[in-house]
């Protein structure tokens, strides 16, 4: 099971968690919201799970380390630089 998150609506934090449904999000500096939403999280076990399931699927899909080493791939070669070759793949586990 993913972990539900809460977060503030800091950039790109609320970003993130809106895109990817895993969480909730509270206005920056308002405790009361905060506490409101970890209650609301710890009360509505199926809610926790719904939003623990859509952090887990966004971090296998869109926030892996292959993912993002595709990502910037993709960046070097729309830059001119796919000329550039790793000697370890990015998402290696590297010592």
């Amino acid at each position: 099971m993913g972990k539900p998150v809460v977060v503030s609506s800091a950039k790109p934090l609320e970003r993130i968690v809106n895109e990817t449904g895993a969480g909730l999000v509270y206005p920056s500096g308002d405790a009361d919201a905060l506490a409101k939403a970890l209650i609301a999280i710890y009360r509505d076990r199926d809610l926790a799970f719904k939003l623990g399931e859509a952090g887990k699927r966004a971090v296998e899909t869109r926030f892996n380390w292959k993912a993002e080493s595709e990502k910037l791939t993709t960046l070097f070669a729309e830059l001119g630089k796919d000329s550039i070759k790793l000697k370890v793949p990015l998402w290696s586990s590297v010592n």
